[in-house]
Formats: structure tokens, sequence, C-alpha cells
């Protein structure tokens, strides 16, 4: 399979896909995450992002110390040198300093949450069994809004404090995906959710495989615009 960023063809074997892709002031990171079939193979994954200059460098392949598969990025409300990353194998979301101008990741700068310890002390309280963390967004004041995959529930974290709020958003759901800021004001949380399968059993009154709206998360949360991203004419 082979997908054209920028110019430049990425082949992938049969297993390997683009996944999912993120865009900053400064570049559109893209995100390529690496799975099998077949029980027992490693999943791994790689993280590029593209700048339209300069020629001919555009795609740049990225490393994030320790993770091997990343399950989404958000970038800092305010700080453009700074993105918070899921490391999928581990369950824990960290923060990843950028240097805008020389276009590279700088390295791990916190552990801002960890599923597995969490757990132990209050998400067994909410969900019980196994989750993982979906694709989080972020709100206009820095918050994370992070979907339990398997726990029905999307967390509320603010990174700088790493204090979840009290009161996490219950979804009629098991598997919670991804959620995004939408809506005229913004101010609407959009939740996706997975299906079962046809040889899964799906819990009493679960509502899995819909898209839920959430409002009434309190005053003045919102999220942001998506940063525009003109591509140069160039390459239209």
């Amino acid at each position: 399979m082979v997908y054209e960023m920028g110019g430049r063809l990425l082949h992938l074997t049969s297993r390997r896909w683009v996944e999912k892709g993120k865009a900053n002031a400064f570049a559109v990171f893209y995100q390529q995450r690496a799975g099998t079939l077949i029980a027992g193979e490693p999943i791994s994954g790689k993280l590029w992002s593209f700048h339209p200059h300069p020629l001919p460098t555009q795609v740049l392949e990225h490393t994030l110390p320790g993770i091997s598969l990343t399950n989404g990025i958000v970038w800092h409300v305010h700080d453009r040198s700074k993105f918070y990353c899921i490391d999928a194998m581990n369950n824990v979301i960290v923060s990843v300093g950028y240097d805008a101008v020389e276009r590279k990741v700088t390295g791990i700068i916190a552990i801002i949450f960890q599923l597995d310890p969490w757990y132990l002390t209050d998400g067994h309280l909410l969900y019980p069994g196994h989750a993982m963390l979906g694709r989080m967004t972020i709100d206009t004041k820095g918050r994370l809004y992070v979907p339990l995959n398997g726990g029905s529930h999307i967390l509320q974290i603010n990174p700088n404090t790493r204090i979840i709020v009290p009161r996490p958003i219950y979804i009629p759901a098991v598997k919670v995906k991804g959620c995004a800021f939408g809506g005229i004001d913004m101010n609407v949380l959009y939740v996706s959710t997975q299906a079962f399968g046809p040889n899964e059993e799906a819990p009493a009154g679960d509502q899995s495989g819909k898209i839920f709206a959430v409002s009434n998360l309190g005053k003045g949360v919102k999220g942001h615009e998506a940063w525009p991203f003109v591509m140069p004419s160039l390459y239209k």
C-alpha cells in the first residue's frame, strides 16, 4: 500500500496504514499505526510530520522515546513547543517537547496520567475489567478529555496539576473511542463509540456504535477551532 505525503511516497506493507493526523500552527503531524491480524505478532507505530518547506525534506520521521505506539496527540493550547501524547501500549499520557524551528521532537517532558494505578485507586469504582485510553481532545483552558475504551466514561484531566475532575462523563456505551469539541459555540463534546462485533456479547442497554453529543459541560467549557493550515499552490 502506498500513501503520498507532500510529494513523498510512503510504502507500507499490507498490515500497516496511516491512521490519523493532527495539525498545528507549524506543520501537519501524521501517524502511522502498524497492526497485525495474527495473534502474538508485535504492534508498533511511527510518527511523521509534514511541512511544505523547505524542499526536499517536508516529511520527517520522529522518535518518541520509550513509546512504540501512540493513540493520538493534542497540542497545548498556548505553548506551541509542547503536545500531549498517549502511549497506547502502556495506557499513559505524557507531555512531549517540540522544537518548531528545527521541526523535531525534543523528548518526553513529564508523565501526565497513568491509567493502571488510577484504576486500582479510583477507576474500579466506575467500571469493571480492562480499558484503554481512546483518542483525546483538549479545551480552551488546557484540560484533557480522555475516553476510556472499555470503561464507558470520559475523564477530564488537568495536565498542569495532574488532577482528575471528580465527576467523569458517563457514556451509555462500553467502547468509547474518541471525542472532539464542536457545535456553533464549540461547547458540545461529540463522542464516538464502537459497536460490538457479531461474535461479541454486548451488556444489556449498551448503545455502542453511536455518536453522542454531550452538552452542559460547565460554564466556559469549550474547545478551540482547528488551526488553519494552507497548502501552498505548488502542491495543488
